[in-house]
């Protein structure tokens, strides 16, 4: 069973914003999490649910439970 256990965002000019997922088994993933002009707003949607559901889970690959 695969479990994220650590995330990073990075903002890049002008507009960007990309999330950096890392694995328990050392897989690394990358997705750009955006809605246009709400980079912050967006951020702070991706801490909460990270922190408060993602990290919580044993198995990510169970989707339907995230």
């Amino acid at each position: 069973m695969v479990k994220i256990v650590n995330y990073d965002i990075f903002f890049e000019q002008p507009r960007w914003m990309f999330l950096k997922l890392e694995t328990d088994d050392g897989l690394i993933g990358w997705v750009e999490p955006i809605v246009e002009g709400r980079a912050k707003t967006v951020a702070q949607a991706v801490i909460e649910l990270m922190e408060k559901y993602v990290l919580k889970y044993e198995n990510i690959d169970n989707i339907e439970n995230i």
